[in-house]
Formats: C-alpha cells, structure tokens, sequence
C-alpha cells in the first residue's frame, strides 16, 4: 500500500468512475467522505497531489476534478464550491512551456504526445518521435485533447496528424481470435483489459473524425450507409471483458491469471460501454440538460429516482439497438416505431416503461395526423393493404439490390449492411395480418448472408489463380431451395469431406498423372450443383441477379494416366458417401456460430491456461450444438 499512498485520488476516481458506469450512486456518507479525502490532497498553491502533503500533479489532479464530478454537485457543502478553480488555473498555466508542451509537475520532465512512424501516439521527453514508441494510453490523452482544441474538425488541425495512420494503428491493437479480440497497448504486446478503453473508447472519437473529413456523399436513395458503422469488433470486446477479463469472485482484471483491480475494472467497464453503445450528440438535448442544470443549482444535489433511472437506461439501450440511418426510408421511421410498440406490449412490460412507450404512442398519432394531411402519404395511413404494399416492395428492393451485388460478386461491408438493413424492413411486414409465407425465411437468410460477408471480410480466402467468383461461384454459393433460401449453412461444410489430391506441375518428370475431366457444374454431385435461377424480381421467392447465369468452373487440364496412384483415389461413389446428410446440412448457422464462439473462447482460455473457463466454454459450445 506504500506505493499507492500517491494515487489515492486515482483510487477514489477509478472506484467512483466503475459505480457510475454500472448505475449505481453512493449515499450522502459515502460522497461526503470521498471528497473530504480529496480535499486533504488539494495544496494552497493550486492543484491536487498524490495524498496529502505532496506536490500538485497534472494527473492526480485530473483524477480529483472527475472524482468532484461524479461525487460532488453545486451549492455549498457538496464539493464543487471547495475546489481552487483559480489556484488550479495558475497551477496549470505554470505547467506549460513555450512550445506548447506541459511538464506534470514542478521541476519534472516535459511530456509531448507526438505521432510515430506507426500511426499512434507516444510521451516522448526527447526532441522528435522516433524515440517514441506509440501507446494506447497516449493515443487517447491525445486524441481527446485534439478533439477538445478543435471540435469543429477543421482542416488546420487535420494536416498536422496522420488520421489515417492513427487508425490503422488503432485497428491493428486489437487481438487476434484467440485472443478474444481484446485489445493491446503497443505493438506486438499482449492484449490488456484496460486498453479496452483506451484503444476501445478511443474509435468513438476516431469516427467523429473520420466523418468530418469524409466528404463521399452518394444521394442515391439506394444507396445504404450505416451511420453507425464501426472501425473495430465490438462483439469480440466484449467478448473478451466478459469471458477473459471478468473474476468470479467480481471486479475486472487485465487478462486471466491476474487479479482483479479498480483500475482496470473501471476501464474495463467503460470499455464494455462503449462497444455496446453508439453515442451521438444531439443539440436539443444538450440544451434540455442545460436548462435542467440551470433550474437544480441551489443548495441540493438533484437526484434521479430509482424509476426514473431505469426509464433512461431503458430508453438509451432502445436507441442503441435501433437502426435507422436518416438518409434512408424516413418514410419508413413511423412502422419502425409501431413495431418497437408493438413487441414491447406484447412482452408486458412493468411499469417503468409505461412512460417511455405512452410518449411513443403520442409520437405515433402525431404523425399519424401529419401523413393523413398529405395526398401522396394519406392512403398509406388509411388503407392497411397499401401500407403493406409500400413497405413490401421498399424491403424488397432492398433486398433484391443486396443480392445482385452479392450474385455479382461484390463482397464488401456496404452488402452486408444492406442485407441486414432488408431483415431489418422485412420484419416491419409482421406488422400486417397476412405476412407473406417465406417472410422468417427471408429474414433468416439475410441475416445468415451478413454474417457470412463480414466472417469473409474477416478472414480471406487465399488468393486464387482465376476469378474467385467465377471459379467458386458452383462450390461456395449457398444450396438455393424453393424458397430461395440456403439449405445449408455454409457450402463449405457440404465438401470439407472430400480427400484432396495434389496436383502435379504438367511436364513435370518422374511425377505421376492422373486424368482430369473437365470440371464443371455437371461433374459434381447430383446434390453439389448449381441453384437454378431464382424467380423474377417482385415474386416471393428470392430475387435473381437481373437473370445473369451462374458462371461454371473452369476446366482443368488433361493429364496422363497413371495406374499407380490411381488405385489410391476414392472412387466416385465413395466421394459421395463423405458428403453430409441432409440432417447435417440442416444445422441453424446462428447455431454453429454461437457454437464456433465459445470454441474460440475455450482455446483463448487454454492459451491463459484457465481450465475451468475453457471447460466451461467447451461445455456451452456442446448445448448450443445438442439443443440442451
């Protein structure tokens, strides 16, 4: 305890900083206490130190101001009164140098966040970065200071850092699938718990960047980008917090194998929050906080109610979820809020949510008098076959649009999303009396082809010598019935049973040949080959790729026989025998994802030698895999 008696302000802040993240407030006694301690580490010559009697420091002090915050309030007796804003003010005035750097404490060294060759930032003392090696923790004190200096992103601060390479960098930080997709502070490191916010929270400001100097605006209505789009895998963060860096015995750690702390439970934590939510700023809000703050600055600390607090957390969990980009289909916003409305009443929700959806209900009626006032949108409100027809055919075109481009051979994030965008609109049709037969299939298939695209993204394929659209396409497009949807979850599993046989280079000597016959999609399996086309554009089945033919496999070349090795070939009918059942070729692919998932978490955990969590891991992937 020696050595933290000079982060104790660090103390409170992190213990502080984990209870407002989870939602939890302290009692008056708590706060009180906490604040007096830090009032002992404030000096009269301005700042905070490590404890009491030692010298003011840049970063204790930064960790009693946000303490303050969380703990403290207006008005005499609750904190923020007792604070030495001016002393603070000159303190820090002291600490800067003329060329803009600080030192942190008097008489200590400079600190000048610069941009490595990497892409990060580092704390160099020396003159120039390449003594610098670029860190997490750095990179983010620098990128929320840029981002506090200049707001409004202008072109001035944009050419004095490398916004490209920083996120590169910052990309590249988080682990591999093994590792859980945590994050790592420097390069070639291990991954940390506590770089889950530092790396982690860091992209939130990342994209803010990335958007102001973004100036690709495609105005086709067509055209769906996700406003939401992220740099990094937040599923795999959080993963990895709650699998590899959670204790049983509570708190958060840096990876297993270590114990728990408040240091990294508090950036854990704030970790876990960022990769959950996607937080925008909205200036009506920000002006509705402003009033309220004005209206509460007496001598109380206003309190959030119990209820009421649940209603927010619930409200900004709803917002979180819901994806609609506003340049597209604002017509369709009203079905998406009725069919928020219609689930939650279905689920019977308490009474804590009772206000949230009552203002919905409000929100829908006003709307519903707005659109009854307008001839082009009036029969849209009136007639519920024409609102079903409206948002059939704009899901559809949706959908329709995501499967030529993948037909096409266009794998790319922008096809993902739109097909998750078309299980998104579709699921408006549950909406109506009468949805249409294959609507779940429908469904169920796009959100099936998102996965797929991004788990490609993720990981490629090999490079191969011709088109791997059109020397694949017969192998790896999914089995179409007549629904149009696949039959199997991936195309891949139906011939991982087949032997493989190297091929020999032609004209090679002393190697053995066998013939090859063309191959084609009529040299494969009755059951292997290609899905018929589709039926045309507006029918209910899966829409086709404006009637473009399903490319064959290229032909390989002749070789000559050889006696000997080909006694040791299966014959065809044995191939045959290797494929899957259609018991096998039936498995759910949330199913073998969720199955896949908690194999990967249980060879992470075997890399950490945790056995009980692989166990566990392993456990769970047999139950998602057996139905129990």
């Amino acid at each position: 305890m020696r050595v933290l008696d000079a982060s104790r302000p660090w103390l409170i802040y992190w213990s502080l900083h984990s209870l407002l993240t989870l939602g939890i407030s302290l009692d008056s006694a708590s706060k009180s206490r906490a604040l007096n301690t830090l009032l002992k580490c404030q000096n009269s010559t301005g700042g905070f130190g490590g404890g009491p009697g030692q010298i003011s420091h840049i970063l204790t002090t930064y960790a009693s101001i946000m303490s303050f915050v969380i703990a403290g309030g207006p008005g005499s007796g609750n904190g923020w009164e007792d604070i030495d804003r001016k002393g603070i003010y000159n303190f820090l005035i002291r600490m800067k140098q003329k060329d803009g750097s600080f030192i942190v404490h008097e008489g200590g060294e400079v600190d000048v966040s610069c941009q490595t060759y990497e892409g990060g930032f580092a704390a160099c003392s020396q003159n120039g970065s390449q003594f610098g090696e670029a860190h997490g923790g750095y990179t983010s004190c620098a990128l929320s200071a840029l981002t506090m200096v200049d707001s409004t992103r202008s072109t001035k601060l944009q050419t004095r850092f490398d916004l490209d390479a920083l996120i590169r960098w910052s990309v590249h930080m988080q682990g591999l699938e093994s590792e859980l997709g945590g994050f790592r502070g420097r390069t070639n490191k291990l991954v940390d718990g506590c770089y889950s916010w530092w790396l982690g929270g860091s992209f939130n400001l990342l994209e803010y960047w990335q958007q102001g100097v973004d100036s690709t605006v495609d105005d086709d209505d067509d055209s769906w980008i996700d406003e939401e789009t992220c740099l990094y895998d937040r599923e795999a963060l959080q993963g990895y917090i709650l699998n590899a860096a959670q204790t049983p015995k509570g708190g958060l750690r840096d990876k297993p194998g270590k114990n728990a702390d408040t240091y990294h439970t508090a950036y854990n934590l704030s970790g876990l929050s960022a990769s959950q939510h996607y937080i925008k700023y909205e200036p009506d809000r920000a002006q509705e906080i402003a009033i309220d703050f004005k209206e509460n600055t007496d001598d109380s600390i206003p309190e959030l109610e119990n209820a009421r607090r649940l209603d927010i957390r619930k409200y900004a969990y709803a917002s979180a979820m819901a994806w609609m980009p506003n340049k597209a289909a604002k017509s369709l916003t009203e079905p998406g809020k009725f069919y928020v409305l219609q689930n939650a009443l279905d689920k019977k929700p308490g009474k804590h949510c009772e206000e949230f959806l009552l203002n919905l209900m409000g929100e829908l009626e006003e709307s519903k008098s707005q659109l009854s006032g307008n001839d082009d949108l009036k029969d849209l409100v009136i007639d519920e076959d024409a609102a079903n027809a409206y948002i059939e055919n704009f899901a559809l075109r949706v959908f329709i649009k995501a499967d030529d481009l993948d037909r096409a051979g266009t794998l790319n994030k922008t096809v993902a999303q739109t097909f998750l965008a078309s299980s998104y609109f579709l699921s408006l049709l549950t909406l109506f009396k009468n949805p249409p037969g294959d609507l779940q299939q429908k469904i169920k298939y796009a959100r099936f082809k998102t996965t797929q695209i991004m788990n490609s993204l993720k990981n490629p394929p090999p490079p191969a010598s011709a088109s791997p659209r059109a020397s694949t396409s017969a192998l790896t497009s999914p089995q179409l019935g007549t629904a149009g949807l696949p039959n199997a979850p991936s195309p891949k599993a139906a011939i991982s049973g087949l032997p493989s046989v190297p091929s020999p280079k032609v004209g090679s000597v002393g190697l053995p040949s066998v013939p090859s016959p063309k191959i084609g999609t009529a040299g494969l399996p009755p059951h292997m080959a290609s899905p018929k086309p589709s039926p045309k554009h507006g029918t209910v089945g899966l829409p086709s790729p404006k009637q473009s033919p399903h490319p064959s496999l290229p032909s390989s070349p002749r070789f000559r026989s050889n006696s000997s090795l080909s006694q040791h070939l299966p014959s065809p009918k044995a191939m045959t025998s290797m494929l899957p059942t259609e018991e096998t070729q039936g498995i759910d692919p949330t199913i073998v994802i969720k199955a896949q998932k908690h194999a990967k978490w249980a060879i992470s955990a075997l890399n950490y030698e945790d056995k009980d969590t692989a166990i566990n891991q392993l456990q769970l992937a047999l139950e998602s895999l057996t139905g129990t």
